[in-house]
């Protein structure tokens, strides 16, 4: 539940996940970054085997774009 949330300020790349199992990234970083954090939330799934969320938002300028034509 939400007395179990913790909220984490740092350089996502630097972040080592344990067992953690949801991660919200709102309109976090480049693709490059992206794919080295999911590659280590992957890594810990395999170490730590459980249900994982992700829950993504990304703010794209041509997609708002689409919207207002």
């Amino acid at each position: 539940g939400a007395e179990n949330a913790e909220f984490i300020h740092m350089n996502a790349e630097d972040y080592e996940p344990c067992d953690e199992d949801t991660f919200f990234f709102f309109n976090p970083f480049s693709a490059k970054i992206l794919s080295s954090v999911l590659a280590k939330i992957e890594e810990s799934y395999y170490a730590f085997p459980r249900n994982i969320r992700l829950f993504m938002y990304y703010f794209c300028f041509l997609f708002q774009r689409l919207i207002y034509i």
